[in-house]
């Protein structure tokens, strides 16, 4: 993380959720080589005026580039900050400063500090040479001395910086180590090879393993039990024998 990062991250109390503020500036302890505190905004409301108080570093519960944690608002305290405040460095006011070598070399100035937002070390310092050049980044490995007007590293960083970059050899069209046959200035033609690849997709059946079907008759007794039903029509005489010729001589006589 740079110092340019810690602008804008909020202070958040654990204990109620509450914003405090949001981060303003950082401070460096140059002996140390450690950011030991932080500064941060806050809006004080109605009636209640801005102000920027100060974190020790040791009662920070944790940081990130998106929030800054107290376990409570009484961790806002900064004594240690405080105590030593005329020997540490404020971050953002190393912006712009020269860089230069142990020879004198001047390398160009300060754009960003860098440490790690775990344990609070310095690990380098973003420099920058001019507007049409990249910044390089310097490790704190190689930074001798962190002063107010000037910083000052090692002469092997300037070394690395100007140190001849090989030209790249040659390589043929062909893609053979032969050196190619081109002549430069000159109409001729050049055969690129061009390859390519195609996918082949093909079905198959493989047999992957046999397996045996046995088919056998089985025989077994087996006893049905079942009610049958029938009818019997049973016809019985209404009348008697006697009745019966009685009911004839009747018929007789009627008959004309």
């Amino acid at each position: 993380m740079n110092d340019h990062d810690i602008k804008g991250i909020r202070v958040i109390s654990v204990a109620d959720a509450h914003q405090l503020g949001t981060l303003e500036r950082a401070f460096l302890d140059p002996a140390e080589r450690k950011v030991v505190g932080f500064g941060y905004h806050a809006s004080g409301g109605f009636l209640k005026p801005e102000s920027n108080p100060l974190i020790d570093t040791t009662d920070i519960q944790s940081f990130s580039q998106d929030v800054l944690t107290l376990a409570n608002e009484a961790m806002v305290r900064g004594e240690k900050t405080a105590a030593r405040y005329a020997d540490l460095v404020d971050l953002s006011r190393l912006h712009g400063e020269k860089v230069v070598t142990e020879d004198g070399r001047s390398l160009g100035a300060i754009h960003a500090v860098e440490f790690d937002e775990h344990n609070y070390k310095l690990t380098g310092v973003e420099v920058s040479a001019g507007h049409f050049e990249k910044n390089t980044v310097i490790a704190a490995d190689d930074i001798v001395t962190i002063g107010s007007d000037v910083t000052v590293v090692r002469n092997s960083v300037a070394e690395r910086a100007h140190a001849p970059v090989p030209d790249a050899p040659a390589v043929p069209f062909d893609g053979s180590d032969q050196t190619s046959q081109a002549t430069p200035f000159r109409e001729q033609t050049i055969e690129i090879p061009i390859s390519g690849e195609h996918l082949d997709l093909r079905r198959q059946i493989e047999r992957n393993e046999d397996v045996a079907i046995t088919k056998e008759a089985v025989e077994r007794d087996q006893t049905i039990t079942e009610t049958v039903q029938h009818e019997e029509v049973r016809v019985e005489p209404t009348m008697n024998e006697d009745a019966v010729a009685e009911e004839a001589r009747e018929s007789t006589k009627r008959t004309p």
